[in-house]
């Protein structure tokens, strides 16, 4: 047990020389005062480092809620004009979304009593049902894209804006057999009514708060949002003032009629946070520092020469230029080998050294890119796509890449892909598109009837044939699924390409072609920091980046 010590300040030893008993008071009140302190030397307040640093201990709304509108606008003034602001919500947005993830139906075939057989028909049913809505641009309210393309938006407004709303409506339209489609609201566009102040009493029930156009009821859920007709950004501004209020759930069906995509990173949080709000002001001076530097490289590559004069001599007058777009009187000087300048004899032409570019930009410009890929979770080798360091750096990159890919996936999975999904094959099972017997009367057996697993793009491999030898094993000892595997490896339907398969092999048969023969075994897969015989050996990084 570590021993309290209490050292008097000047203070106290003055007030102890007059009197000794208020002094020892004083001493003991402030033992029992620091004994009751916790031990974390970061919670000191009497400490150099942190005394200065005192933040309030506010909600996740009073954090976020007054500095959304600007982290906002400056996320999305990063993304169009700082490249690794872009390159960042792009690279995050192709790795996980890519051309769309696609729903492959899982049923519950067991608790519904199907044989094997009666469940595939179904599922591959259900999933041609999904694909006629979400293959055509009926699926968007505004006729302007498919599911998949939908999703990539909804992803990037996520990360840009910390969060989008896309709302579900009827639209009748001739010839096509579906009414829902979704319309997709950024997030300015939701906002309390009238100017009404976070945590205010909405109009429609005082007993629910508003909280960035959010109204929430007293146990904290979602019970309406307020959507401004017109975004308040609209060059014309007409309807911009005028909301309309929709309920988060429908009164006689219970279906969720808002799907509100946000990430939330604390309890009771309302509104999402732009993914680039902790680096913002880090890809800000970055992107001015790199301005900078280039200007200067600019510069200095335009400065040839200094004439310096002694005699109060100008040079000869220039010749005219034959510059594109120069007029008449535009007159230059020629510069080229071999050219002899004559001045006078006192006079001096020199050559200035400008430094540029500066060797020590890149140094500096790597480092905070690191620093900024560490708090989005992205590898430094994958937010800039330079793979040159080694093949075991490489490979880790990647790996910890996939990691962030398949937790973004299960994220939209969650808060997009499933909400649409069980809409949609609700309204083709209301429809008699699909027969699904006890759907409406049993919540468990409508949720055995909407199981789906969704896919994405393929994971990216750096050695495929060892990778393809590891998948083998773990299919072997029942660690994966021949499903699971087509999925990361090509991102494809086993199935389809069983029955692709199958139907090749009977055309090699009727044609009498020989089927190709077996790949022969590969070699013992070296160790895993053992880079493969046609890939470079791991070096340090210092050694193998490119000279500039």
């Amino acid at each position: 047990m570590s021993r309290l010590e209490i050292k008097p300040t000047l203070v106290d030893r003055l007030i102890a020389g007059l009197s000794p008993a208020q002094g020892l008071r004083r001493m003991v009140a402030r033992a029992r005062f620091q004994a009751l302190a916790g031990g974390y030397t970061g919670a000191r307040r009497n400490r150099r480092a942190t005394s200065a640093w005192n933040p309030l201990g506010k909600s996740a709304d009073a954090d976020t809620l007054p500095d959304l509108a600007v982290l906002r606008a400056r996320s999305r003034d990063a993304v169009r004009n700082t490249p690794i602001a872009t390159a960042a919500v792009g690279r995050a947005r192709s790795l996980v979304v890519g051309a769309g993830l696609k729903a492959h139906p899982q049923i519950d075939r067991d608790l519904l009593g199907l044989s094997a057989a009666e469940a595939d028909a179904w599922e591959r049913a259900a999933a041609r049902e999904f694909a006629v809505w979400g293959d055509s641009k009926n699926c968007d309210a505004s006729r302007a894209q498919t599911f998949d393309r939908l999703q990539r938006l909804v992803f990037q407004s996520t990360l840009e804006s910390g969060d989008v709303f896309a709302v579900w409506v009827t639209v009748e339209r001739a010839g096509w057999p579906y009414s829902r489609a979704l319309r997709i609201y950024e997030a300015d566009q939701v906002s309390n009514p009238n100017a009404v102040r976070d945590g205010g009493a909405a109009l429609e029930n005082d007993k629910h708060t508003l909280a960035g156009g959010v109204e929430i009821d007293e146990d904290g859920a979602p019970v309406a949002y307020h959507f401004l007709k017109v975004h308040p950004g609209n060059i014309a501004g007409k309807g911009s003032r005028e909301w309309r209020r929709v309920e988060a759930f429908g009164a006689r069906t219970g279906r969720r009629q808002v799907i509100h995509v946000l990430d939330r990173l604390r309890p009771s949080q309302s509104r999402g946070v732009p993914m680039l709000a902790p680096v913002l002001e880090s890809l800000k001076q970055l992107g001015t520092y790199s301005d900078a530097e280039m200007m200067a490289a600019v510069i200095g590559a335009m400065i040839a020469v200094v004439y310096k004069t002694k005699s109060g001599s100008t040079l000869e007058d220039a010749e005219p230029t034959t510059e594109t777009g120069a007029t008449a009187s535009d007159r230059d000087y020629k510069m080229a080998s071999g050219t002899v300048l004559d001045i006078e004899h006192d006079d001096e032409v020199s050559v200035p050294d400008v430094g540029r570019p500066n060797r020590n930009f890149e140094p500096f410009f790597v480092a905070i890119v690191r620093e900024i890929g560490a708090a989005l979770e992205l590898p430094f080798e994958v937010l800039i796509q330079h793979f040159t360091a080694s093949y075991s750096a490489s490979r880790a990159a990647l790996e910890m890449a996939w990691q962030f890919v398949r937790d973004r996936r299960a994220w939209l999975r969650e808060e997009l892909c499933r909400e649409v999904y069980e809409e949609v094959i609700t309204e083709a099972v209301a429809a008699g598109r699909l027969a699904a017997p006890g759907f409406f009367a049993d919540a468990i057996v409508r949720r055995a009837w909407l199981g789906a697993d969704w896919v994405g793009p393929a994971r990216i491999s750096v050695d495929p044939l060892r990778e393809n030898k590891a998948d083998e094993i773990a299919e072997d000892r029942g660690w994966k699924t021949a499903q699971e595997i087509t999925a990361e490896r090509t991102g494809g339907d086993w199935e389809r390409k069983h029955g692709q398969r199958v139907k090749e092999e009977g055309l090699r048969g009727e044609l009498g072609v020989k089927a190709p023969s077996p790949a022969p075994s590969p070699p013992a897969a070296p160790d895993a920091g053992e880079a493969p015989e046609d890939m470079p050996e791991d070096k340090p990084e210092d050694e193998t980046r490119d000279e500039t």
